[in-house]
Order: structure tokens, then C-alpha cells, then sequence
């Protein structure tokens, strides 16, 4: 595979300066790749390298917390998503937030690097690469469990053209109710983790992509929101993220999130929210997954070697970055 061989879809909103790096940072690491920018009616492009821009009308947003302001944007990042994809004309795909860095191209060497997958939870034609911020088992705090089955994250995906596109190909929601939908509805139960509770949304955003996605194999599944998991069966949740989905952790994938603190845990993920950290699929907990479910050979070799490697220069780069920060 060839930098020529893969579409970039770089989606979401544009600021200035993050997305003109993100934009020159899949030029110079991916040179002869088609860079497509797929963002809002009204943008202005001056200064951005782009191949192609598609220019959509925002769909907008809603709240859907009641102890702050954070707005629901899943319908932002479907259009944005769905409008690039469907311009891409290379066999692989790239799609990426309008806010990331690529760093490096670890994503590609992975691409083939977990191979077993059961059959009976395989979707996809190629497993695709994700990152596990914030792809989980679960969230958890003071002994306190959340289960978050289906939850795949959306900030970036590599994978063949087919596939990106009918992972993003979930529809639009009607905004109004699905972001607040527990303000009109009941819960089925309480968040065990209480201060969880000021959510409404019907699901998180990550949550509605892979309960869309399994649906397409798994047409009868009873997931209605994402307090309902007792519906759910666990392990062939898991079993369906791990047979179309390879984890890596941001530095192995190669590509950073550049907004605000996003970009701190990029680069450690030891600084993660403690209620996240132990149910994302961390490299170590994605591997054993793989290991318990399709046996030792699901593990391509040269990946245990690439993992003691990463691992040291992002432990040095974090560092670096640490240092930089109190020189400023």
C-alpha cells in the first residue's frame, strides 16, 4: 500500500490554525494522497491545502447536559463525515477530525497486523483501524460500573474506502429528542457512576456509530438507549469490536487531537479521566482480548516488537512535550 492508494477525509469544522496543521501534516507523511476537506457552507478555504472541499449546510446541534453546556454535534460529524467519504476516490480511506496531527503512520503498518476474526461477528471486509480514545468496555469509578457496549470511537478511522463508508453511513437523528432523550423519557435505570446522571442523550455519539454498524449484521439487536445494556450480551459485543476493529493507542496510530486537553491524553494516556481509563481498550487490553477470544496466533509477531518500541519514545516524547511546556 502506497500513499497514492488512500483518500484523507479531513471533517468537521475549520479553525485556522489547527486545521491548516493537520491539513500540511498528511502532506508531508502522506505525499501523493488525496486530501479532501469536507466542512460547512460559508467556510472560507484561503490557506488550506485541500484536493477537494465539500461544503455542507451545518445541521447543527443541541445540548444534551444539564450541568453544562456541551453541545450533542453527532449530526455534525455524520454530514461532514458521510459528504467527504462519498468524494473519496482511493481504494483506502483516512477519515479524520479537522483538529488532529498526524505524527506518524503506524495505522498503516497495523492495518494487517490482527488478522483472526470470528466469522460470525465479521462485518467488515477488512478490520479497521481505530483509535481506543474512546473505544470501551466500560466506564468506571469507585468500584462503580457503566457498561458501554458498541462504543467505537469516531475520531479517526483507517480502513478500506467500503468500509469507512458504511461504518459513517449511520442516518442523521432527529436532533431535538435524541440529544435530550432523557428529559422526555424514562430511564430504565439510574447511571451507576451518580454524577453521570446529567447526561440525556439516547446515546453518546461513539455509542450510536456501533450499535448502527452491529445492526447491519445484528438486525435484532435490543439496545434501545444506553441504559438498556442489560439487554445487551457482553461478550459478543466484544467479540463484534474485535473481529472489524484493530485498537491502537494514539501514538501507535499515528495521529493526535490537537484541541484543548484532547492533546495532552493523545500523547499520555495516563492522564485520561479516571472514570475512562480502565475501560478502554489500551494496546495491552486489546492484544489479551484478541489473545482470549481467537487464540495466540491472532497476534502478528512484528506488533509485539513495534509495541516496546512506541511505547519508550512516547513515554520520551510526553516528556519533551512536559519540559517544552514549563520552558514556555
Amino acid at each position: 500500500m502506497e500513499a497514492k492508494d488512500i483518500s484523507v477525509v479531513v471533517q468537521g469544522a475549520v479553525d485556522r490554525r489547527l486545521t491548516a496543521v493537520c491539513l500540511g501534516s498528511m502532506r508531508r507523511l502522506l505525499p501523493g494522497a488525496q486530501l479532501i476537506l469536507s466542512t460547512w457552507e460559508g467556510t472560507d478555504p484561503s490557506g488550506l491545502d485541500c484536493d477537494i472541499l465539500v461544503r455542507s449546510p451545518d445541521p447543527g446541534a443541541k445540548t444534551m447536559d444539564t450541568a453544562h453546556a456541551s453541545s450533542y454535534n453527532l449530526n455534525r460529524m455524520l454530514r461532514s463525515s458521510q459528504a467527504g467519504l462519498a468524494r473519496a476516490g482511493r481504494p483506502y480511506v483516512l477519515k479524520c477530525r479537522s483538529d488532529t496531527e498526524l505524527v506518524g503512520t503506524g495505522f498503516l503498518r497495523a492495518f494487517d497486523s490482527f488478522p483472526a476474526r470470528g466469522e460470525d461477528c465479521s462485518l467488515a471486509r477488512h478490520k479497521m483501524v481505530i483509535p481506543c480514545l474512546y473505544t470501551m468496555r466500560y466506564e468506571r469509578e469507585w468500584g462503580k460500573t457503566h457498561p458501554t457496549p458498541y462504543h467505537i470511537s469516531d475520531w479517526y478511522c483507517f480502513g478500506l474506502r467500503e468500509d469507512v463508508y458504511d461504518l459513517f453511513s449511520a442516518p442523521l437523528v432527529e436532533m431535538g429528542d435524541f440529544a435530550r432523550y432523557f428529559e422526555h423519557h424514562p430511564k430504565p435505570r439510574d447511571y451507576a457512576i451518580g454524577w453521570l446522571g446529567h447526561r440525556l442523550w439516547r446515546f453518546p455519539p461513539e455509542q450510536y456509530l456501533g450499535v448502527t454498524y452491529a445492526r447491519r449484521l445484528f438486525p435484532e439487536l435490543d439496545f434501545p438507549d444506553c441504559l438498556s445494556f442489560d439487554r445487551v450480551d457482553p461478550a459478543r459485543a466484544e467479540r463484534f469490536l474485535l473481529s472489524n476493529f484493530i485498537v491502537l493507542e494514539p501514538l501507535d496510530f499515528g495521529l493526535i487531537v490537537r484541541k484543548a486537553y484532547y492533546e495532552d491524553i493523545s500523547r499520555d494516556l495516563s492522564r485520561c479521566p479516571r472514570h475512562v481509563w480502565p475501560g478502554i481498550y489500551r494496546r495491552a487490553v486489546y492484544e489479551r482480548a484478541c489473545r482470549r477470544q481467537f487464540g495466540y496466533g491472532s497476534v502478528h509477531p512484528d506488533t509485539l516488537l513495534w509495541r516496546r518500541i512506541l511505547r519508550r519514545t512516547q513515554a520520551l516524547g510526553g516528556k519533551v512535550v512536559r519540559l517544552l511546556g514549563q520552558g514556555a
